[in-house]
């Protein structure tokens, strides 16, 4: 039982870790989308072709699901939706790096929320971890140059990144109760409904480039279902600090694509401020190993 254990979490953190490679380039892809379309088409052609991808294969499981499966995704979608919005916006107004780099902070706001639920104090290598990355983002913030908004899209992206901190405590609860893939689709067509009124008042282009296609194509390919879909799985069998650790790794990813897709420049106040944020999150990641607070629920999956 013990090496079953061991494989089924070894097979866990691989997906977990593929998908950060994915959502890391996905940054890259989402600024080419986002030059091209406005915010609430993109977040409407994402998740709709999503929605149309997975129906052949679950639409049938979705008839006959429970109520309560369809009513958390839909609460699910509702978050998931609020987070979208908001960090997509800001993503639109910030370089793909930096963007990588701000949403791997979900690793500290994750074991911050944990002790708000538990009402126990965060232990203090936890809050000097917090208050590196903090130090770092505001380096980040505080940046100038082309393709930066003065601090008004990186603080979007970062409100994007507490709701979505919120949304996977959530989704881990209704995991334990209701099938992850159908959770997952329902909360991909409550963000493409929810999305379309907005999206109706907003231009569409005549004529997308092809970067803009293959961005929101991206997006709902490798984003929703090989990366959203991962993780939402993940969450069955380890902690969502476990998850967003390694998820963290997104963001070396999504400056290198940065820099190799788009020609963004990293400079060494970039390199520095990343550093911060990466020893503070190092700093959580060693907090929650020495609590025990990993793969939790893996013995009662496995």
């Amino acid at each position: 039982m013990q090496k079953k254990q061991k494989n089924l979490l070894a097979r866990v953190y691989a997906s977990v870790f593929l998908s950060s490679i994915c959502s890391g380039a996905g940054f890259v892809f989402m600024k080419n989308a986002l030059d091209v379309f406005p915010t609430p088409w993109f977040i409407f052609w994402r998740f709709f072709i999503s929605v149309l991808l997975l129906l052949p294969f679950l639409g049938r499981k979705i008839i006959s699901a429970p109520r309560t499966t369809i009513v958390n995704g839909v609460i699910a979608g509702v978050l998931f939706f609020a987070a979208t919005m908001i960090q997509s916006a800001g993503i639109a107004k910030v370089a793909a790096g930096k963007s990588a780099f701000i949403n791997s902070l979900s690793v500290v706001l994750i074991p911050l929320i944990q002790s708000f639920i538990s009402r126990k104090s965060p232990p203090p290598r936890v809050v000097v971890g917090c208050i590196l990355c903090f130090i770092g983002m505001a380096a980040l913030t505080g940046l100038r140059g082309s393709g930066i908004s003065g601090g008004t899209g990186e603080l979007m992206v970062l409100a994007g990144t507490c709701i979505f901190a919120f949304e996977m405590f959530f989704f881990k609860h209704a995991a334990k109760i209701g099938n992850p893939h159908q959770l997952s689709l329902v909360m991909f067509a409550v963000l493409s409904a929810l999305s379309l009124p907005f999206a109706l008042a907003a231009p569409l282009p005549e004529s997308p480039s092809f970067s803009g296609v293959a961005g929101v194509l991206y997006a709902a390919v490798m984003m929703n279902i090989c990366m959203v879909m991962v993780t939402n799985n993940a969450l069955r069998y380890i902690s969502p600090t476990s998850v967003s650790v390694i998820s963290s790794t997104q963001a070396i990813y999504g400056a290198f694509f940065g820099f190799l897709l788009r020609g963004e420049i990293i400079t060494f106040q970039f390199v520095l401020s990343g550093c911060a944020m990466f020893v503070g999150i190092m700093t959580v990641l060693s907090a929650q190993k020495a609590r025990g607070t990993f793969d939790t629920n893996l013995k009662s999956k496995a």
